[in-house]
Order: structure tokens, then C-alpha cells, then sequence
């Protein structure tokens, strides 16, 4: 499998931006009862898609080398992904709407707009994907949703490096 390095790298960068979000919690010095529910929810959420970019990078390299052929690999690597994605967006809605009503003006209406619409269409790619229309088993779709997991990841870190200031005294 020729894409076997590039999801590798890509499967690092997951893991490289997990370590470092609990690197960064860490020397935060953030004791219980002082973080948030919204930071909470944002460091969840960034732990969740960097690991779900690890699952969705490594997941082909090992269907593939456990025999299963490359058109196949690629539909069911893509079925993990559409999966994924809806129920990782619904439990993080069901999250959302459990934050305190007042920390909710936190969370831009413009970005939540554009991951909603982005992993409608993940959606929509990576499931057209796996039942085979357009995009017959290709790599495309996942490589994707891999992208966009990272993307989301690296936003959610940089908010987490706001609140992960030391307080000032």
C-alpha cells in the first residue's frame, strides 16, 4: 500500500497534538475545580479527534496487511470514519448542551457553523465512499477526514492555550 508513510504521518501528528494538549494541561497547573466546563469540552473534544486521527491512519496500514484487499480497505476505513463522525457530533452536542448556559457565548457561532457544515459533508463523502458511489474504495475520503480531524484538533488546542495561562495573582 503506497499511502502506507503518508498515514503513518499523519497518525504521529494525532498523537503529537494529544501529547502535547496534556503537556500543556499539565504544566497549566490547573487543579480540580478549576477548570471549566467549557474547557473541559474542549480539551475532550481535542483529545477525541486526535485519537480518532490516529485510529483512521493506522486502520488501513493494518486491514491492508492482515489481507484485506486495498478496495475493500479503504470502504471499511471510511465506514470507521462516517461512523465516527456521527456519533462523535451528536455526543458532542449532547456535551455542548450540558455546558452552563453562560459559558455557551464561548464557542463562535461562525466556527461552529463551519464544523457542522464540514463533517456534514465528511459525512456525506465518507459513506458515499464506503457503500462505493464516486469513490469506489479510494483513499481520498480518508485521508479527508484525517485532515479535517487535525485541522479540528489544532483549533481546539490554540483555544486550550488560552485558558492554560498560569492565573495571574
Amino acid at each position: 500500500m503506497a499511502e502506507s508513510g503518508s498515514l503513518i504521518g499523519l497518525a504521529q501528528i494525532s498523537v503529537a497534538l494529544a501529547g502535547f494538549t496534556s503537556i500543556v494541561a499539565a504544566m497549566g497547573n490547573r487543579h480540580k475545580g478549576e477548570w471549566r466546563e467549557i474547557d473541559l469540552f474542549r480539551f475532550d473534544n481535542l483529545l477525541q479527534t486526535s485519537l480518532m486521527g490516529v485510529v483512521l491512519g493506522v486502520c488501513p496500514v493494518v486491514f491492508f496487511n492482515i489481507g484485506i484487499d486495498q478496495n475493500a480497505t479503504w470502504r471499511l476505513t471510511a465506514t470507521v470514519a462516517a461512523a465516527y463522525f456521527i456519533v462523535g457530533t451528536l455526543y458532542g452536542v449532547k456535551r455542548f448542551r450540558a455546558l452552563p448556559k453562560a459559558q455557551h457565548h464561548e464557542i463562535s457561532l461562525v466556527v461552529s457553523g463551519i464544523v457542522l457544515v464540514a463533517t456534514v459533508g465528511l459525512v456525506a463523502i465518507t459513506t458515499l465512499n464506503a457503500f462505493g458511489f464516486f469513490y469506489s474504495g479510494d483513499p481520498g475520503p480518508v485521508f479527508l477526514a484525517i485532515g479535517w480531524l487535525i485541522v479540528f484538533a489544532s483549533y481546539q488546542f490554540t483555544q486550550l492555550l488560552h485558558i492554560m495561562r498560569p492565573k495571574s495573582n
